[in-house]
């Protein structure tokens, strides 16, 4: 039975946590962020007089994060079907979505406890205790991350169904998102001008670009009609 449905879906959802993550990471978030070891008086003084972006800015990414684990099932699943009764490297995808969302999702409900109940006059070690916590929940999410990436490279790389070049792609991010998250042994990330920091952000971008890149792929040939039968089950 010919089914592009795990197509259309990994590809329109790939296309909603695109659009939603870039939404909330430039159009809504307030430029001008601290530094992650800034003090805490000025993440205090920030996030009073820029709480309600900073609120929008976690649900919309809230939203990425659903169409996160809507991509990386439907994805997995289309591979899957590549694969045959067995699964094999798939299998890495739907674990690495689910667990790089909730990382995020933890350093999401971090920030959203920092924005709800910080203001000048707060207790700074409190600041302080939560804008470290959530730069690490950010930093460690590049663990997870690599293991949905490297799932989607090899599992394009062993079955097909996306070009080769994508999958090492998805291979090269996944290097970069392990080495961007030892940043977590050093000063932290994003927030900080050292070397892994830089490569964090580059994993980050390295990620938005493949998964973009598989979505428009994905939706053209998931509509188009050129999909892969399911294999039969074994008799």
């Amino acid at each position: 039975m010919r089914d592009a449905i795990p197509q259309r879906v990994a590809g329109i959802a790939g296309i909603i946590f695109i659009v939603a993550a870039a939404i909330a990471a430039f159009a809504i978030a307030p430029s001008g962020m601290p530094k992650v070891n800034a003090s805490p008086g000025r993440w205090a003084e920030f996030v009073g007089d820029h709480r309600s972006r900073l609120q929008v800015s976690n649900y919309v990414f809230g939203i990425s994060f659903v169409a996160l684990l809507f991509f990386s099932s439907a994805l997995s699943n289309f591979f899957a079907r590549r694969e045959g009764p067995l699964r094999g490297p798939s299998t890495l995808i739907v674990v690495g979505g689910a667990s790089t969302v909730a990382v995020a999702a933890l350093g999401g409900t971090l920030g959203a406890v920092l924005a709800y109940r910080t203001a000048p006059g707060s207790d700074l070690s409190v600041v302080r205790t939560l804008v470290d916590a959530q730069t690490l929940a950010f930093t460690v999410i590049g663990f997870p991350a690599a293991v949905l990436l490297a799932g989607g490279g090899i599992s394009t790389l062993r079955s097909g169904g996306l070009p080769r070049w994508l999958g090492w792609l998805a291979l090269l991010a996944a290097v970069l998102s392990l080495v961007g998250a030892s940043a977590q042994a050093a000063t932290g990330t994003f927030g900080n001008d050292d070397v892994f920091s830089a490569i964090g952000f580059i994993s980050f971008l390295a990620l938005l670009v493949w998964v973009a890149l598989s979505s428009i792929l994905l939706v053209n040939s998931g509509f188009r009609g050129d999909v892969t039968a399911a294999p039969a089950a074994p008799a």
